[in-house]
């Protein structure tokens, strides 16, 4: 499969909801695996459709209203590692309109694994 990604992706690992965009399916649960300012890999229980579009749902703080992005689909694969069964499906996005909040979360979470890592 072709890399066409714009931007170097980082591990960075955030708890996100996944909405569908007119708000008819309520919250599902996803964790990412790694992001760039262009888009993010996320494992999820839902095997979303290649073009669809769903909003991201992230909350850095729990006085700071959530930041909301909207995102298309552009691959679903299985999950291949055993190890993460409950994230059956690895989903990779695209951002379609990113924001300043969600490029500062993503910066605060490689901040906060490499410290951790050291």
């Amino acid at each position: 499969m072709e890399d066409r990604r714009q931007a170097t992706r980082q591990n960075t690992t955030l708890v996100v909801q996944v909405e569908s965009p007119d708000g008819t399916r309520g919250p599902r649960v996803g964790i990412t695996r790694d992001a760039s300012p262009g888009g993010l890999l996320l494992g999820c229980s839902t095997a979303y459709e290649v073009g669809q579009q769903i909003v991201l749902v992230l909350q850095r703080e729990e006085s700071a209203p959530p930041t909301r992005v909207r995102c298309e689909v552009v691959r679903v694969q299985p999950n291949p590692s055993p190890s993460s069964a409950f994230w059956l499906y690895l989903v990779g996005l695209r951002f379609l309109e990113p924001t300043p909040q969600l490029d500062a979360m993503i910066e605060e979470a490689m901040q906060a694994q490499k410290a951790h890592a050291e």
